[in-house]
């Protein structure tokens, strides 16, 4: 019984999921069309930040109990979202760009990867070295130093 239902929530998730994402498609065209923007631009800022929000509220909850299980969150769910928004559509038809979506889509990949540069410079040697303090305090704890 407990199987089956969660066949069915499954299921019906994936429906609703589904129609969710036809939704969003359809109101981030009319919403271009109204405010005489490119598809590229409401894609970019309105679709990207529908679809960052859980992720993110995910990673704040998380942050209050780990720094590291939030970095590794954050970065994990973009290397796993990379391939499978643009690999996964390749495999189904042939993606075509434009020459200002390539140029577009280059400047943005460009400036993540100085901000994460960027970011990890500052934020992640603070993580990583919050974590290798952690485990030298732990460290001394199990041997009794008095420090």
């Amino acid at each position: 019984m407990i199987l089956a239902l969660s066949i069915f929530i499954f299921i019906l998730g994936m429906v609703l999921l589904g129609f969710g994402g036809h939704l969003i498609v359809n109101s981030s065209l009319n919403l271009a069309q109204k405010l005489k923007l490119s598809g590229i631009a409401v894609g970019a800022v309105f679709i990207a930040l529908i679809t960052a929000l859980p992720e993110t509220f995910i990673t704040l909850l998380v942050l209050r109990k780990s720094q590291m299980i939030a970095f590794g969150n954050l970065v994990g769910s973009n290397i796993i979202n990379i391939p499978l928004a643009i690999g996964l559509p390749a495999l189904i038809t042939t993606l075509t760009f434009s020459k200002f979506a390539r140029r577009i889509s280059l400047i943005m990949i460009i400036s993540a990867v100085l901000a994460f540069l960027f970011l990890f410079k500052k934020i992640g040697s603070a993580l990583f070295s919050d974590y290798y303090f952690q485990k030298q305090k732990a460290h001394r704890r199990a041997v009794f130093l008095p420090f």
